[in-house]
C-alpha cells in the first residue's frame, strides 16, 4: 500500500496511486480470475476522469472516517 504523510506525521492511505505503482506479480491464478471479473464491470481508467464507481467508492470510504 502507498501512504502519505502530513507536516504532523498522520498517515492516510494514497488512494491515487496509479497502474504504474500498482504490483500484483505475474499471472497468479487468483489475481487473473479477479482481473477477468473486474474487466467485465469497469476497465482501468486514468485518475484523470473520475467515474461513477470511483465517486461511489469514495463517499462510502469517508464514511468510515471521522471528522478530524
Amino acid at each position: 500500500m502507498q501512504f502519505l504523510y502530513d507536516s504532523d506525521g498522520r498517515k492516510y492511505l494514497d488512494m491515487f496511486a496509479g497502474i504504474v505503482t500498482v504490483s500484483v506479480g505475474h499471472c497468479h491464478p487468483k489475481v487473473n480470475a479477479a482481473l477477468k471479473a473486474q474487466i467485465d464491470k469497469l476497465w482501468h481508467t486514468t485518475s484523470i476522469y473520475y467515474t461513477e464507481p470511483v465517486l461511489e467508492y469514495a463517499e462510502k470510504l469517508t464514511q468510515n472516517f471521522q471528522n478530524t
